[in-house]
């Protein structure tokens, strides 16, 4: 029952990041749309939902694998719930995804991976703030700013990138591979401040 509540709160937290896609995609304007997109992820907190990026960061604190496992696939799951609005007035957005998804799969597996590494910080950081201090003002702005740098430079976000995946209809064994990719390096983008807290933890 456990994981039937975790997979079914993973599965909502899809279904936002899906909901802060289409916000972008909606925005002729980037920097308009990386801060909507943020809406996802101050949904997820609020309701503590569970989210890959947001618990990933946690491993060290003895947040289990099979856990991580079960969420990543919920995630997926919800993503591909929300792109049923392809199939509404939505498919238009489907010009911006295809753009979106072209640069992805041009690129390299490397670059996905580094790319996915620094939006795996910029993810813990809004994670933590949120779970570490008070909710006000100043938690909001950081994680609002920390969700738009990673689209406005370019970094990736494994469970986004579900999403732009199902809704431009590229759902092929390559891109599921880069998904993957994607998804390690946030893993290890996620635990570069707790390895570091770890150490300075044990020095003093």
């Amino acid at each position: 029952m456990e994981y039937l509540y975790k997979l079914a709160s993973s599965v909502i937290a899809g279904i936002m990041i899906g909901v802060g896609g289409l916000a972008y995609l909606s925005c002729s304007n980037i920097y308009i749309g990386s801060i909507w997109f943020s809406i996802g992820l101050l949904t997820i907190l609020i309701f503590k939902l569970d989210l890959f990026t947001g618990k990933a960061g946690y491993i060290l604190n003895g947040y289990g694998i099979k856990n991580l496992i079960i969420i990543w696939f919920g995630n997926f799951m919800g993503t591909y719930i929300t792109s049923i609005c392809k199939n509404t007035r939505l498919v238009g957005l489907q010009d911006k995804v295809n753009q979106i998804m072209m640069v992805k799969e041009s690129d390299t597996y490397f670059s996905l991976f580094i790319l996915g590494i620094w939006c795996g910080l910029l993810m813990f950081i809004a994670v933590n703030t949120f779970n570490t201090y008070q909710f006000n003002f100043a938690t909001i702005a950081i994680i609002i700013f920390c969700v738009s740098a990673f689209i406005i430079i370019g970094f990736e976000h494994c469970i986004a990138d579900m999403f732009y995946m199902i809704y431009s209809n590229s759902l092929t064994f390559n891109n599921i591979i880069r998904i993957i990719v994607i998804s390690c390096g946030n893993v290890i983008g996620c635990n570069i401040i707790p390895i570091y807290k770890v150490k300075e933890d044990k020095r003093i």
